[in-house]
Parts: C-alpha cells; sequence; structure tokens
C-alpha cells in the first residue's frame, strides 16, 4: 500500500476546506522544503494557517536543511527550513543567482540522544557520545552501560542535525562506518524502539512522548547531568546550561511569493508560537 506525503495530505485538506476548488493562481501556493526535524512542525503550522487562509494551499516536504536551501536557490521552494545556521557558500550561491535571502528565526530545538527503552544506562557524557559514534566505543559497558554491543544509528549527511551533531558532539570528527545511516528522526526513534542495542540522536520533540525510547542523560560537568531524573526542561534548553540546542529557521526570498510572507508572519505570531511550544520546540516568547 502506498501512503500520501505530508504535502499532498495538506492539499487535500485545503481542498477540502474550500470546496474542492483550486486556488486562483500560483501565488497562493507556497511550498517548503527542507529540514526533516521541522517537518511535522510545519505541517501543523500550515494546517493552522489555512484555516485562517481559505485560498492558501500550503505544500511540505522534507529532504533535509541542505536539500530546502537548495530547492530556494533553484526556484522549487519558495521557503527552505533549516535546522542549522546556513553556509556561507549557500550565501554566496544564491547572491549569484540573484536571490535575497531572508533569515527569521522561529524556535529552539534540544538535539538529544535516545536508547531503547530497556536500556538503563544512567547517562552519558560528550566525550562517551563521541566515541560512540566515532566507532572508538563499541559496547555500552565501555561508556557505564551493561554489556550489550551497540548498533548506532544516524541521520544523512545533507541534514542539519548530522551536521550539529558532527560540530559540537564529534568536534568535526568523521563518523564511524558502523553509524547506520536513515532518512528522518522519526525512523531513526522507529529503529531504536526494536533494537536493543540501538542508540541515536536527533530533535526532541520526536522522541518526547514516546515509551518505547529513552531520553539519555547528558552529563555536562561533574554537578550537572541534564535531564535531571530523565526530564528535559524548557528552561534548560533556552537559559541553562544544556549545551546541545540550536535555533530552527525559515529561509524565503524577499523578492518572492508574497503568501510564503505572509505564512511565515503567521509562524511568529503568537498564534503561531503556540504550535511551535505544542510540538516540543522552545518557542521565541
Amino acid at each position: 500500500m502506498k501512503f500520501l506525503s505530508g504535502g499532498v495530505i495538506l492539499i487535500l485538506l485545503s481542498l477540502i476546506i474550500n470546496g474542492c476548488k483550486l486556488p486562483a493562481n500560483k501565488e497562493n501556493v507556497v511550498r517548503i522544503k527542507g529540514s526533516d526535524t521541522m517537518v511535522r512542525l510545519t505541517q501543523m503550522l500550515a494546517q493552522e494557517y489555512m484555516k485562517t487562509d481559505s485560498a492558501a494551499v500550503i505544500q511540505v516536504a522534507g529532504g533535509g536543511s541542505g536539500t530546502g536551501v537548495a530547492a530556494l536557490i533553484n526556484g522549487t521552494a519558495d521557503i527552505a527550513t533549516i535546522s542549522r545556521e546556513i553556509h556561507k557558500n549557500e550565501l554566496t550561491r544564491a547572491i549569484a543567482e540573484g536571490h535575497e535571502f531572508k533569515v527569521d528565526t522561529i524556535g529552539i530545538d534540544a538535539l538529544v540522544v535516545v536508547v531503547n527503552a530497556g536500556n538503563k544506562i544512567p547517562f552519558l557524557t560528550i566525550s562517551d557520545l563521541k566515541n560512540i559514534f566515532t566507532g572508538k566505543s563499541r559496547n555500552f559497558e565501555s561508556v557505564g552501560g551493561p554489556d550489550l554491543e551497540i548498533t548506532p544509528y544516524g541521520r544523512e549527511n545533507s541534514s542539519g542535525t548530522y551536521e550539529f551533531f558532527k560540530e559540537h558532539v564529534l568536534k568535526g570528527s568523521d563518523f564511524a562506518p558502523s553509524v547506520q545511516v536513515l532518512q528522518g528522526t522519526a525512523a531513526l526513534a522507529d529503529a531504536v524502539s526494536k533494537d536493543k542495542k540501538g542508540i541515536a540522536y536527533g530533535g526532541i520533540g520526536h522522541f518526547m512522548g514516546r515509551k518505547d525510547v529513552r531520553i539519555v542523560p547528558v552529563k555536562i560537568s561533574d554537578k550537572i547531568t541534564i535531564p535531571p531524573g530523565g526530564l528535559l526542561t524548557p528552561e534548560a534548553i533556552k537559559d541553562g546550561p544544556y549545551s546541545l540546542k540550536r535555533y530552527i529557521y525559515l529561509i524565503s526570498d524577499s523578492k518572492g511569493n508574497k503568501k510564503a510572507a505572509d505564512f511565515i508572519g503567521f509562524v511568529k505570531s503568537p498564534e503561531g508560537q503556540k504550535i511551535v511550544k505544542q510540538l516540543e520546540f522552545i518557542p521565541l516568547y
């Protein structure tokens, strides 16, 4: 059985809401592409925005932050969703193609590490995580856990989550060949839920509320372990010492689709920020 993509579902939803009428012109269509971490959030925001604008059709797709920026540059997207800083070479290419990129911060995401629900490892340090994902540590026992071989799962290299983890945890070192690469954080969560040896990383929103995976406390210093008692609070993410956090962005062309600008305005409004919070991201205010 084939399942419809999120973008197709949103189009059908809009047609139902609008009495099965197509939008009057292409300016009413907003194509959004990019971060898999942000897909679920963007879909929810799109659904709510279309309730306020009966003419709008919002199409949402993932593929990774880099894929989203490339689509914005080549004209196949009106908004790129990214979960990392935009690269200098991406800006250079955009300028060369005649674009004027506008970068809007819409929230904060915490990157967390999860294991199978049955793995009761008490905590991991940043050094432990580096050793696991570079292949130096191959058994949980070597990092304070059970005598269990490690199966690490990670994201594809077009992912902003991949880039963030490589920079802030691996400190620029390469991932081990043993890391099993999957597309999308939801796929990582599903894999670890079925693999008692599994460990993966990703945005907190994909793991909160799941009973089949467990967020592992990260030891920041001798005195600070986050999440204390297994609970990572918004305060610890936004203002506290938790270091695995990043801003999430919407990028658009200031000379592009006006409907895209309207949608971004909605996302940054109090109504939009409530949805950001609802999906386990930290809102701007």
